[in-house]
């Protein structure tokens, strides 16, 4: 027997004058993958490596012995259609040149095995026909349940942020009514029955009011959350500034309580969702009124930076300032950093804020010295134009 045979090339490769002995006995014996001569005419596959086995559980011989079965008898059925195409797509590729496709191979033992193959040009006929192929191909079974779990992870991650977006704006729209009406019976009982009330009693009252008045804010705040992240982002070409000018118009009679003073320079034309860069100057101006220095009108400056690729914009307030340690979890949900009974809120501002920017494809971040004020800086992707 020639040691051609003994490598496991078929008769007519050896037939055809083929030497292949020492270049296959050295790739053979380094490659980690399947490496395999397949006819195009027979539809046979002439040669493969001892890695086959290891890969497939079939010998090389058995593999040999399947003819042109091979492919309908190992091929997973749901790929057999993009193996035949990608065969038709041998025939026209140029030598060398690689050509790459991912498939289930059935293992001996009947599971199933993802693989990827590299095919180039081995031989032509007379006519310049692609003859034969020569391939290597590797297991990437791993990598694709690798690729599964994530995929169902992220399905499973998806479903309960949908359940979860859902329960949230169920449980807020059925809390509204509830505390409408006890914030009216309370009135009721402030103001209509506040004669044989004792001081205690009507402090309690008033305490009480506050409280209802603080879960209104909750319900609204997360109704307008939940809203703002269910209609998603459309994007049009508006100008910062008169985002900005309508946001004041909401704000002045905070302003005007706060006797404070708003300024902004000449603001850019971006990409942006109007109803979301909206929410973003609401809440970062409302926050500097909210956080003010005792004695200390609050102003506040906006200003934007327009580079060739994004959007510096930075909003800048004379407030409290805020401790370094905190300049990460400021953008929590439901984080806040004040407990002051005279500063209203539920801690929703700023991570509505991060939900914008981050929705827009940018980033948000603070820079601020307590007692000095704070300076909330917003990268947008997209340059003015």
């Amino acid at each position: 027997m020639s040691q051609s045979a003994e490598i496991g090339l078929a008769p007519s490769l050896m037939e055809a004058g083929y030497n292949l002995t020492s270049f296959l006995e050295q790739v053979t014996n380094v490659a980690p993958s399947i490496i395999y001569v397949f006819n195009q005419k027979t539809r046979a596959n002439e040669y493969a490596n001892r890695n086959i086995a290891d890969v497939m559980g079939f010998s090389e011989a058995e593999v040999q012995a399947m003819g042109s079965a091979v492919l309908p008898e190992l091929c997973h059925p749901e790929d057999m259609p993009r193996i035949l195409e990608f065969h038709q797509k041998l025939q026209t590729i140029d030598d060398g040149e690689v050509a790459t496709i991912t498939y289930r191979i059935r293992h001996k033992d009947g599971g199933w095995r993802w693989l990827i193959s590299y095919d180039t040009v081995f031989e032509r006929d007379a006519q310049g026909l692609v003859l034969r192929t020569i391939g290597a191909t590797a297991d990437i079974t791993a990598q694709k349940e690798a690729e599964a779990k994530t995929k169902d992870a992220l399905r499973a991650e998806a479903l309960a942020t949908e359940q979860l977006r859902a329960f949230a704006y169920s449980v807020s729209h059925e809390m509204r009514a509830p505390t409408v009406t006890l914030q009216m019976l309370l009135g009721e009982l402030e103001n209509g029955h506040a004669g044989p009330l004792s001081d205690d009693a009507k402090d309690l009252v008033a305490k009480g009011l506050e409280t209802v008045a603080r879960m209104q804010a909750v319900t609204e705040n997360t109704l307008d959350f939940t809203k703002l992240v269910e209609q998603g982002t459309s994007l049009e070409r508006v100008n910062l500034g008169h985002i900005l000018s309508n946001v004041m118009q909401d704000l002045a009679a905070n302003v005007t309580a706060a006797d404070a003073t708003v300024k902004w320079a000449k603001l850019p034309d971006l990409l942006v969702d109007s109803l979301q860069m909206h929410a973003l100057f609401r809440n970062l101006i409302s926050n500097a009124l909210k956080y003010s220095r005792p004695g200390v009108p609050p102003a506040v400056k906006v200003t934007a930076q327009v580079g060739s690729a994004a959007t510096l914009i930075a909003v800048q307030d004379n407030g409290q300032g805020i401790d370094p340690k905190h300049w990460n979890s400021i953008f929590k949900m439901f984080w806040r950093g004040h407990h002051h009974d005279d500063v209203h809120g539920i801690g929703l501002g700023l991570q509505i804020c991060r939900h914008v920017v981050t929705a827009h494809g940018g980033d948000i971040w603070v820079d601020s010295k307590p007692g000095e004020g704070s300076t909330f800086w917003i990268r947008l992707p997209g340059a003015n134009q």
